[in-house]
C-alpha cells in the first residue's frame, strides 16, 4: 500500500535527519503524519 511506502521511506529520513536538526524533527514527522491522514 501507498501509506507503507510512505512510512518506509520516512523512516530512513528521520534516522538521517535527527542528529542535526534535533526537535525540529519531531514537528515534521506530526505534519506529515497530519498529510497522510488527510489522503486516506
Amino acid at each position: 500500500s501507498k501509506l507503507s511506502q510512505c512510512k518506509a521511506k520516512l523512516q530512513p529520513t528521520i534516522l538521517s535527519t535527527c542528529e542535526p536538526i534535533g526537535e525540529n524533527i519531531t514537528e515534521q514527522t506530526r505534519h506529515f503524519v497530519e498529510h497522510i491522514n488527510m489522503l486516506k
